[in-house]
Order: C-alpha cells, then sequence, then structure tokens
C-alpha cells in the first residue's frame, strides 16, 4: 500500500479537502500571474486599473486563504497520519508472536521504530508542501494551454523529457538509498555491540580494535559511500530537471515559434514563476519516496506474521496440571538444521514445585518459551487440564504466568494495584527498604546491581498474584545469604499460597525444596521425584551418571 494510498484509507475526507484546497490555490496564483500579464500589456494607461487592482487584490487573498488553510489541514493530515503510524507500529510489535519477533531481529526492529519512522514522519510533513506544488504546475500548465497550445506544447516535451531522465537518474539513487538502509542494520549491531559489552571491550583491547576496525568500521564507511552516491544521484536529477526548464524557455525566446510577443512575454514569467513550484515537486519528490519505502517495510512486519494471535482475554480454565503430549519445537524451517527440543511428554502439577535442570545449552530454556506460550509447538499439544492451547486462547494462558527470564527486563510500572503494607513487607523480606519505594504504582528506582533486580522483579510478580510462576536462573545472581532466604523462605510461602512453580536451578544444595526434578539433556527430558532424585542428581553432578533417573 502506497503512502497517500493509505492516508486516502484512513482520512478520506482530509485528503480530499486538501487536495481541492491546493488545486484552488494553484489555480488562483495562476490566476494572478495572468492579471499580471495583462496588466504589463497595458502599463501605463490607466484605464480599468482601479477594477483590475481590486480584482488582483481579491485573487491574492483567496490565493492566501486557499494556500494557507490547504497547508493547515495538511499539516494536520500529516501529524494524524504519523501518530497512528508510530501507534501502529508499536501494536504490530505487541502483537507479533514472539518466535517472529526473534525472527526479525533487535536492530532491524530499532532501524524501523528509529530511522524508518523518522524518514517517514519527514515524508509526511513535507507532503503538503509538495501537493501544494504539484497543484501550482497543473494550474500553471492549464494557464500556458490556454494562452498558446504551441508553447504548452514545448513545456509538456520538456516535463516528459525531464521526467524520462529523473526517473533513470533517481532509480540508481534509490537502489543505493535501499542499499544504504541495508547496511544501517550492520552499524546498529556494531553499535550494539560496544554498548553491551562495554565491560568485556574495556577488558581485551584486541576484541575492541576486531569490534572497531572489522565490524563496526567497514559498515559505516559502506554505509557513508552508498549515502554519497544516493545523495549525489539525486542533486544529479534536481539539476538535470532545473535546467531543462531554461532550456524549454531558451527555446520559447530563441526559436523561431511563430507566437505573438505577448504570449511569449506571458509564456516566460509563468515558467519563471513555476520554477519554484517544479523545484519543489523535483526536490521533494526523493524525500516523499524514501518515506514510501520506509512505509512498505514498516507495513511489511505483518509478513512475518505467520499465524495471528489473539490478544483478548477472558477465559478462565479448570485445570490441575500443565501437560505437554509429545511437543516438539526446532528454531527455523528445518528441524535437521537447527537446535530441536522434544518430543516431551511431561505433567506439571498444580501448586507444586517443579525444578528445571541440565546443562548449557540442554534446552531448558527453549522449553520455559514453550511452558510460557511464547513459542508455539511445531508438533504435538499443550493442555491446561483439559483444555489444548491454541492460537485463540493463548493469551488468557499467559496471563495466568508471571516469568523472570534470563535476560529478563525490569519495568518500573507493577501494573497491578498495591496494597501499601504489603509493598513494604516484601521490600523488607527482600532486604531492599530504604534502597526503593513502590509510590504511585512504580518503583522509585531500578537502576541497582542485576540481583537486587531481579528480587524486583519477582516482587512485581508477587504483586500480581499470578496463578504460575516461572523463573529462569532467578537466584544465579544472588548473594548466598539471600540464595537461602529464596529456597527456604520464598518458595515455601508461594507454594503455601497454591501457587504452580517451574524453576530453572543449577544451586543442587537446595534441590530438596522441589516436589519434582525435571532434567533436561540435548533437548531431551529426564523425569523423576524429588524424594528420590535428590541424593541422586548430586551424585550424578559428581560422577556423570545418570542411571538412577528414569526416561520420560
Amino acid at each position: 500500500m502506497s503512502l497517500i494510498r493509505y492516508l486516502f484509507n484512513q482520512h478520506p475526507r482530509r485528503v480530499l479537502f486538501v487536495c481541492l484546497t491546493s488545486m484552488l490555490a494553484g489555480f488562483t496564483s495562476m490566476y494572478a500571474i495572468s492579471i499580471i500579464n495583462q496588466s504589463l500589456q497595458v502599463y501605463g494607461e490607466g484605464e480599468g486599473a482601479g477594477g483590475k487592482l481590486a480584482l488582483f487584490t481579491l485573487v491574492v487573498a483567496a490565493y492566501f486563504s486557499f494556500q494557507l488553510f490547504s497547508e493547515y489541514m495538511a499539516i494536520k493530515l500529516a501529524s494524524f497520519g504519523s501518530s497512528k503510524i508510530r501507534l501502529d507500529l508499536a501494536e504490530k510489535i505487541n502483537k507479533l508472536p514472539f518466535h517472529s519477533l526473534e525472527r526479525i531481529g533487535e536492530s532491524e526492529l530499532l532501524a524501523a521504530v528509529t530511522r524508518d519512522v523518522s524518514v517517514l514522519t519527514s515524508a509526511l510533513t513535507n507532503t503538503p508542501v509538495l501537493l501544494s506544488n504539484i497543484s501550482i504546475v497543473v494550474g500553471g500548465l492549464v494557464y500556458l494551454a490556454i494562452i498558446s497550445t504551441t508553447l504548452f506544447s514545448l513545456m509538456i516535451g520538456g516535463l516528459v523529457i525531464g521526467i524520462l531522465v529523473f526517473a533513470f537518474v533517481h532509480r540508481f539513487a534509490q537502489s543505493k538509498m535501499q542499499k544504504s538502509r541495508q547496511l544501517e542494520g550492520n552499524v546498529l549491531n556494531s553499535l550494539q555491540s560496544i554498548i553491551k559489552g562495554a565491560k568485556e571491550i574495556r577488558l581485551n583491547h584486541y576484541l575492541r580494535d576486531i569490534v572497531l576496525a572489522e565490524n563496526l568500521r567497514p559498515s559505516v564507511e559502506s554505509q557513508r559511500d552508498e549515502n554519497i552516491k544516493a545523495q549525489f544521484s539525486s542533486s544529479a536529477a534536481y539539476n538535470i530537471y532545473q535546467t531543462l526548464v531554461f532550456v524549454v524557455i531558451g527555446i520559447i525566446l530563441f526559436s523561431s515559434v511563430d507566437v505573438e510577443v505577448d504570449m511569449v512575454s506571458a509564456s516566460v514569467i509563468a515558467l519563471l514563476f513555476l520554477m519554484g513550484p517544479l523545484n519543489g515537486v523535483v526536490s521533494m519528490y526523493p524525500l516523499y519516496l524514501a518515506g514510501s519505502a520506509s512505509f512498505e517495510r514498516i507495513s511489511a512486519i505483518d509478513t512475518v506474521m505467520d499465524v495471528s494471535e489473539s490478544t483478548s482475554i477472558g477465559e478462565s480454565f479448570n485445570w490441575d496440571e500443565i501437560r505437554f503430549k509429545n511437543v516438539s519445537y526446532h528454531y527455523g524451517d528445518n528441524a535437521s538444521e537447527s537446535f530441536s527440543v522434544g518430543p516431551i511428554d511431561l505433567s506439571i502439577e498444580r501448586g507444586k514445585t517443579t525444578f528445571i535442570i541440565g546443562g548449557n545449552g540442554s534446552g531448558k530454556t527453549t522449553f520455559s518459551k514453550l511452558l510460557v506460550g511464547l513459542y508455539p509447538p511445531k508438533k504435538g499439544q499443550m493442555l491446561l487440564g483439559e483444555t489444548v492451547i491454541t492460537q485463540d486462547n493463548v493469551s488468557s494462558y499467559r496471563n495466568m504466568i508471571s516469568a523472570i527470564f534470563s535476560d529478563f527486563y525490569l519495568f518500573e510500572e507493577l501494573g497491578s494495584e498495591v496494597d501499601k503494607a504489603k509493598a513494604e513487607e516484601l521490600l523488607s523480606l527482600f532486604q531492599l527498604k530504604g534502597k526503593v519505594e513502590i509510590v504511585n504504582g512504580r518503583f522509585s528506582d531500578t537502576r541497582l546491581s542485576t540481583g537486587q533486580r531481579k528480587r524486583l522483579a519477582l516482587i512485581a510478580a508477587i504483586i500480581a498474584n499470578k496463578e504460575i510462576f516461572v523463573m529462569d536462573e532467578w537466584a544465579a545472581d544472588q548473594d548466598p545469604e539471600f540464595k537461602e532466604v529464596f529456597y527456604d523462605v520464598i518458595i515455601p510461602e508461594l507454594n503455601a499460597q497454591g501457587k504452580t512453580l517451574v524453576i530453572i536451578s543449577h544451586d543442587d544444595r537446595y534441590f530438596h525444596v522441589a516436589d519434582r526434578i525435571v532434567k533436561f539433556d540435548s533437548g531431551e527430558v529426564i523425569v523423576g521425584e524429588s524424594s528420590r532424585l535428590t541424593q541422586n542428581v548430586c551424585k550424578d553432578s559428581q560422577s556423570g551418571s545418570s542411571d538412577s533417573i528414569e526416561h520420560a
């Protein structure tokens, strides 16, 4: 969908009104030029000067009114369109299935919400001026056609040649713009690695040199070169077009075209007047094309939404367990060429604590994303009680879960009503009293250590009061003293409230806390009861044996 078509679909009346008032402004401007030409032909005679002055004043006032009102309405149209596109983009990202979001990539999304939205906003802001200039040019051509079909034909011929040359040169410029846009993703990736890897880079000069010299610098320089080619090509197209207007004027003045002198004078004045609007159209059109390209890229986010998810929440579930029936998941399109988990046949009982253990890369985190409904099974089914989790009810299912992942994001907003006494009790229990307060449903400060921020995340989860808690290596960043509080105080308290806990952990010292232990190994699942497995798992971690653990 083109940018103009999008605006027309969203605001049809405003677009039509802007077009109408722009056309009226264009025609009144050319009528004013016509009056000027007529007055020049009888200049000094004085006959009828008062009437012409009144008419000229009226036409200029009409032009001013139409032009000003047109631009005001067009600015409103552009502003409404820009803000809606921003909100629509945020809504699209919110509705994207999580696996599709991962497939697009953080750098591509950042480029969309920063550069593409910025270019699009600039294009929309300049669209009113573009429409106004087009209207003035159209009005000028109509005026030329009225005074002389011969001169009109010459002007149209020059315009056609100019358009063909402009289109040829600008196509090259567009290809370079697209290449520059693609390279921007590489630049953002490199900049993110410099920012996010600041600690590691400062400890490794060799790594710093690689990131700068081999990653960032080539991408920045390549993007710079493509930008130079694109902008120079656009500038060349603009100058060629402007020169052709002078060529047309030269043909009119110095050729043997059989046209009256008055008509030649009127045509040249009209063409000189039209040079400003023509230059405006030519210079703004590349910006409009860039905005259209950005709009298409933003719209293309829809194409990765291979399955649309319902975002409605309201379905309630009667359940006693979460059951995985022959569930498999793999990244990408080909299971044989990417990491896969499953098939998983497993049940997690309501109100029980399940520990997920296993080595790095064993599939624990992938399983947790399946469990919370972020990844849909490629095969098999997930059931909550007797209800199959599908795209239609997955939002209601997710709404039952609080999850804290290893790469969690901590919001200042709690998203739930907060009882002040309960908040004070939790801050005290989590040893954060005096460091953070909860004011108006927000944490007063989140600039803390990773371990303390994880405590805030768990406080937010407890306040949200969901039925299911999923935590990925939550205790890994806690000091030994608070780790003991977590396993021996917080988990039993949540259990006593009937919460279902699924905890990814390597802390074998506390495996006795679990009602059940599930072990992952190369994407496969091994299960057993905590009372029987606790000692054996601890021994296994030392001996590497797993004979005492039965396969699911």
